[in-house]
């Protein structure tokens, strides 16, 4: 195989990389993180190839490598990489609604499960949430003395602040909250976008299964 050859597998191999490390970036934050790893996968192989072709196309059969030389030469496959990886890019940008940040009826909600003194509760079932996080704020209440306390005493209290990414803008009206009956104390929305909202509840919460939906 000649240096000619060597050369010209080896950007194209580069470029193939290049290809799929676009299509990695452009799905990085997505939900269908298998898909996200395994084009990251991809593209490493492709540029290790890339890079070690001249070490490593000795062991390669000559069928082989006369085959894959003359790909590399083909205009048309160039291009059909092109196409093939622009589309691939386009498509996953327009279904994790890249470049469209108009708002939309999308279903939108997360269920958690809260246990009696957690510190996290847990997920059971989420839809168009990019990222969610639970934080237990606790803090110490210092009482003046009284009759039923004369040395005073100390009360912990809590609260919870959920902050919720969404994966896609909603075309959000309210935020509406379900314990399922449990008693729990006061929870508002505090903040929020068509992209994320602030939930804040005001005591700690029992045992309890809290439904967060987006009413679109």
């Amino acid at each position: 195989m000649s240096d000619s050859d060597i050369l010209s597998i080896q950007l194209w191999f580069g470029a193939a990389a290049l290809t799929f490390l676009a299509i990695a970036m452009t799905a990085a934050g997505w939900n269908h993180k298998y898909f996200i790893r395994s084009m990251f996968g991809v593209a490493a192989l492709m540029a290790l190839l890339a890079i070690f072709w001249p070490q490593i196309h000795v062991a390669i059969p000559d069928q082989i490598q006369k085959w894959i030389a003359t790909e590399s030469d083909n205009h048309f496959v160039w291009l059909g990489m092109f196409v093939v990886g622009m589309s691939t890019v386009l498509g996953v940008a327009r279904l994790r609604g890249l470049g469209s940040p108009v708002p939309k009826a999308i279903q939108t909600s997360l269920r958690l499960q809260f246990y009696p003194n957690s510190i996290n509760p847990i997920c059971l079932e989420l839809h168009n949430i990019s990222n969610w996080y639970a934080l237990r704020q606790s803090f110490l209440i210092n009482e003046a003395p009284s009759p039923q306390f004369p040395q005073g005493r100390q009360i912990e209290a809590r609260t919870w602040t959920i902050y919720i990414v969404f994966d896609r803008p909603v075309a959000m009206r309210q935020v509406v909250f379900d314990a399922h009956g449990a008693q729990v104390p006061t929870i508002e929305a505090k903040d929020r976008s068509a992209r994320h909202v602030v939930i804040y509840i005001s005591s700690d919460m029992p045992g309890a299964l809290l439904d967060i939906n987006v009413v679109v």
